[in-house]
């Protein structure tokens, strides 16, 4: 569904996107696959410039022990907040 999702954006149909990307993260915490859910969550932040999805993928990359998830969130957030500042 995040593939999906990717692929909406990327033709240019940014609203189906959107329900594809809300649709895998429910799947995703349903069956409790965090890693998945925060993967879409840093698809998003990577599309739509969603700071709280980021946020949150991070918290799970590092719970998770996915380092180099991890460090391509964090890089993401200091794009966006380059002194830490917010």
């Amino acid at each position: 569904m995040r593939s999906k999702g990717t692929w909406a954006w990327l033709t240019g149909n940014h609203r189906r996107a959107r329900r594809w990307w809300e649709q895998s993260l429910t799947v995703s915490m349903a069956l409790g696959t965090k890693y998945e859910a925060a993967l879409t969550r840093l698809e998003m932040r990577r599309r739509l410039g969603d700071r709280k999805s980021l946020e949150e993928s991070i918290h799970v990359f590092a719970e998770l022990g996915a380092e180099l998830d991890l460090a391509t969130a964090r890089q993401r957030l200091q794009e966006i907040a380059p002194h830490g500042g917010g």
